[in-house]
């Protein structure tokens, strides 16, 4: 996590310095102060603080046996980091039926076959959501998710699931990305996710959590960024061009 720390605290120093170049060569009336764009992106270094001193990343590192997985519920029933947990016995009944048919290799069935994947969403069952997670998706309570993962996912979320699919099918026991989904209400999330099966829960996947971190603000930082570079480029363009029409002329 350290490293992980300082690639957003370089992120946060870099968008200060850009900011300072922008605002003294190209807007010098944006109203747009170096006290305001840390604060914006002070989420960055608080998330990965987060991550890395709290419980949460404590629990994640060492999972509690099957018969303590309350000891979860209890731990982030009311913690702003979104956990549920999921019923996922019907995947694995579903992985076996394919290797039945005589096929192993789950990469290429689930990359030929988009339709599995989509399946596959609406076999997963929420058997328990904190308040962060209702809070994400917009959702009033776990009966909102009655479809499984299908109102919440969206085109790239559904290749990242695709890949989750194949990482449970061949034994994997965890498995962590950044996706992204979308509330009940339609609003895009990009997110950081990351699943573990409860020990003991290996062979039907009955018992899976899941642990959801919502880092859209870094994603809109990281697009700041991205823009403001752009705009130096052409700013320093345009500067060098009209220094050479004034030798010219």
């Amino acid at each position: 996590m350290k490293n992980d720390a300082k690639t957003r605290d370089e992120l946060i120093g870099e968008i200060s310095r850009l900011s300072h170049l922008i605002e003294d060569r190209l807007v010098p009336d944006n109203g747009m102060t170096d006290d305001q764009l840390r604060s914006e992106l002070g989420l960055l270094r608080d998330l990965a603080e987060q991550l890395s001193e709290s419980e949460t990343a404590k629990v994640l590192e060492k999972p509690a046996p099957s018969g303590r997985v309350e000891s979860y519920q209890r731990i982030f029933a009311n913690s702003p980091i979104s956990f549920s947990e999921n019923d996922m016995s019907k995947l694995q009944t579903f992985f076996t039926g394919i290797r039945h048919s005589g096929i192993s290799d789950f990469r290429w069935y689930f990359e030929h076959h988009p339709e599995a994947v989509a399946k596959c969403a609406i076999l997963v069952k929420r058997i328990y959501v904190n308040q962060a997670t209702l809070q994400l998706y917009g959702a009033g309570g776990i009966e909102d998710f009655t479809d499984g993962l299908m109102s919440i996912f969206h085109e790239e979320s559904y290749r990242v699931f695709r890949e989750e699919l194949i990482a449970l099918a061949e034994g994997a026991t965890s498995f962590e990305k950044e996706t992204v989904v979308f509330t009940l209400q339609g609003e895009r999330k990009d997110i950081y996710l990351k699943i573990m099966v409860v020990p003991g829960c290996e062979e039907t996947l009955s018992r899976v959590l899941v642990f959801v971190v919502d880092i859209t603000d870094r994603k809109d930082a990281e697009s700041m960024l991205e823009e403001m570079r752009k705009m130096l480029i052409r700013t320093s363009s345009k500067s060098i061009d009209g220094n050479n029409s004034k030798r010219e002329g």
